[in-house]
Parts: structure tokens; C-alpha cells; sequence
């Protein structure tokens, strides 16, 4: 499941590299691509929250990455500090970017939110500002729908149950209460 997941991120990452090309004026996002793994654009990247070794590689080649340790998010103060030399920002979902906080961006150029929405976005104080945005809206469709499954057959078959039945009175015979219904021949 994280090998998917940071195989979508790093394709998500490629349109992230495309637009710092674009706006460090290399239109030719493929020559900037199969370049030479020297710095490709020179900006800087402030990414929130933890991201993928690959992410960081990915985006390492193409600019300053400022980004928090494993399993951490910057503070907000921190992040309000590292926004005014932000010229991209990769963005989650408990980031909020308004008015307020792009003041503190002037340099700011991209946003790449790696969420599905934009509601914790101003778009249009980005827009004012020529702030490109992008999000990931397919980002969540894949990973719901595995979830859906596992929980109808966590149900369907008393997983929770059985588990909750075993850690209370240990397991000392068989009894045959918990078989549940199986779900082969079902439409999922």
C-alpha cells in the first residue's frame, strides 16, 4: 500500500517539477527532465509535513527543500517564518493558506496541495497574487474503496467480534458463533 501511494505521490510530484519549470522560465519541462541530476531550477520548496523519501528526492533535484523529520510537521510559527522565502509550497490537509498567511509569501509561486480539496485554500487572494494551485482529486478514490472492502468483510465475517471475544477470554475451544457470512458470489 505505501509503494502505491508513493508511486502516485511521485507522479503527482512530476507536475509539481513541471510547474517550478514553468515559472523559473524553462518551458521545455522534458529537456529539464532527462537533464543531467544537477539542480534543474533553483528555487525553494517548503513541504509541511512528512513526505515519501522519494518526494524529497524527486524534489531535491530541482531545488532548497525545507522539510520537517520523518513523522513531524513544522510548527506554525516555524512555517509562517520559512514562507517568506517560499517560491513553492507543498501543502496537506491541515494547512491553511489565506490571505494572512501568503503576506508572509511573497516569493510564493506554486501551491501543490496534496489533499483531494481546496476549502482550507484562498483561491482567490492565490489568483490575486498569480499563485498557481493544484490538488489531487482522485488522490482518496483507490484507498476508499480498499477500506469499503475490508470493512464489509470485517463484518460480514464478525472479525471485531472474534478479536474483542479472544483478547477478553484468551481462546480455550471452538465454537462455531462466529462464522458470519461469506460475501463470495456477492457484487462489490
Amino acid at each position: 500500500m505505501a509503494r502505491n501511494a508513493s508511486r502516485l505521490f511521485c507522479k503527482y510530484t512530476d507536475v509539481f517539477i513541471f510547474y517550478l519549470c514553468v515559472i523559473n522560465g524553462n518551458n521545455d519541462y522534458m529537456t529539464a527532465q532527462a537533464s543531467s541530476s544537477k539542480t534543474i531550477v533553483s528555487k525553494t520548496i517548503v513541504v509541511s509535513h512528512r513526505v515519501f523519501s522519494e518526494t524529497l528526492a524527486a524534489l531535491a533535484e530541482i531545488g532548497n527543500v525545507l522539510a520537517p523529520n520523518p513523522r513531524q510537521e513544522f510548527a506554525k510559527p516555524q512555517l509562517g517564518k520559512l514562507a517568506k522565502d517560499a517560491d513553492a509550497f507543498l501543502a496537506f490537509m491541515p494547512d491553511v493558506i489565506d490571505e494572512t498567511w501568503l503576506l508572509r509569501a511573497p516569493k510564493l509561486r506554486v501551491i501543490a496541495a496534496a489533499l483531494k480539496g481546496h476549502d482550507n485554500f484562498d483561491l482567490a487572494a492565490c489568483t490575486r497574487r498569480g499563485i498557481w494551485v493544484s490538488n489531487v482529486p482522485d488522490l482518496l478514490t483507490a484507498p476508499t474503496s480498499e477500506l469499503t472492502i475490508g470493512l464489509m468483510i470485517s463484518l460480514a465475517r464478525k472479525v471485531r467480534d472474534g478479536d474483542s471475544r479472544i483478547r477478553k477470554r484468551g481462546h480455550s475451544k471452538w465454537q462455531p458463533d462466529l462464522y458470519g457470512k461469506g460475501i463470495c458470489g456477492s457484487t462489490v
